[in-house]
């Protein structure tokens, strides 16, 4: 026996006979005028069910089983879904720092304005000014010698 190649050796003789004759209805029921094949199209001409949609991870065809609005519902929880799961899995990926340790680092807590003896709103308005290097260093600069 010859094996056959393209579609017909894919699918079978019987459903590519099957397959010609939908379309040959498909075009009797349109009236032989072209028409493009959308998704809502596409899948009433090759009978499609959401089963089979879902199946076959086709997403450009529409079922002929579902309407339009079950399907963007269905699309949106999908969605949601996703994004759900993808936010668990950022939120289970960083780490975050003890509550110790950000405190410890907190421009309130070392209140820098009280060595400057001003207010708290005061040093923020004056644009968070630091202490004189002078006022920090334990030893006065040496002169340098060349």
């Amino acid at each position: 026996m010859m094996q056959q190649s393209g579609i017909v050796g894919i699918v079978g003789e019987r459903t590519a006979l099957s397959s010609c004759h939908r379309l040959e209805e498909f075009l009797e029921r349109v009236g032989g005028r072209y028409q493009p094949l959308t998704g809502p199209n596409a899948g009433k001409l090759l009978h499609l069910t959401a089963e089979e949609r879902w199946a076959c991870s086709i997403t450009t065809m529409m079922a002929i089983d579902e309407t339009k609005a079950e399907r963007l519902a269905a699309v949106a929880e999908d969605r949601r879904q996703r994004d759900r799961e993808r936010k668990r899995r950022e939120r289970a990926g960083t780490v975050k720092k003890q509550r110790t340790i950000y405190e410890a680092g907190s421009i309130s807590r070392a209140k820098p304005w009280e060595a400057l003896g001003m207010s708290r709103a005061s040093w923020y308005r004056a644009g968070k000014p630091e202490p004189t290097v002078a006022e920090h260093r334990e030893t006065s600069m040496s002169a340098l010698s060349i």
